[in-house]
Order: structure tokens, then sequence, then C-alpha cells
């Protein structure tokens, strides 16, 4: 499995990160009274948004990790949560964007799930 690359940065920026998860229930409503609510799965995707500013070298370092190593994000890769330490299998969710924000200098930003 890949990892995430040791020459990028492993902390994404402040400024928009959000973490949230799956909604694990099931609601059916009733004819009267209140719906019925159940587990769905036992198991959640927990989701965050990540940015990074990258310099022209390490957005080449992160395209080709995205195409090559991840082929095109359909493979997943371990890191470090960015928040708790721990060492976890993600996968970016969708496709990734980035603003250029001077001749050297990028703000990439995807979403990321941590699978169960």
């Amino acid at each position: 499995m890949p990892a995430w690359p040791g020459t990028l940065p492993t902390k994404p920026l402040m400024r928009g990160y959000q973490e949230s998860h799956d909604d694990p229930k099931l609601r059916s409503p009733m004819d009267a009274g209140p719906a019925k609510v159940r587990r769905r799965f036992t198991a959640t995707v927990f989701k965050f948004n990540a940015g990074f500013i990258l310099t022209d070298t390490e957005l080449t370092i992160f395209e080709d990790f995205y195409a090559d190593d991840l082929k095109h994000g359909s493979l997943s890769f371990t890191w470090v949560h960015p928040r708790t330490g721990a060492a976890i299998t993600s996968r970016i969710k969708g496709v990734y964007a980035y603003t250029t924000l001077s001749d050297d200098a990028y703000e990439v930003r995807f979403e990321v799930e941590i699978l169960p």
C-alpha cells in the first residue's frame, strides 16, 4: 500500500480543516408516532478536508503520487492523522484542486476518507 510521500508536508492548513463522518443510522418514518431508527452499519467512514501550501516541486510530487501511486485516487494510502497523530489508512475522495498563490506556491485542497 502506498504511503504519503515523506517529501510533502504532513499537517494540513488549519484554515478550512473540518472533520465529519457518515451517518450510520437509518430512519424509517411511521404512520403515527416517532420514526424508527436503527444502525445501518457498524463502521463509519470519517472524512476531513485537507489543504496544503506546496512549492512547484512539491506539487509535482503530489500530482505524481495521486496519478501513479494512487491510480488517480482509486487506491488507499497510509499516513498520520493530522489531529490525533495515529497511523491511518485513507483515500482521497473525488479529485483535488489547486490555486496558484505565487510563482512557486500553490494551495492544494482535497477531501480525505479515513477507512475503517
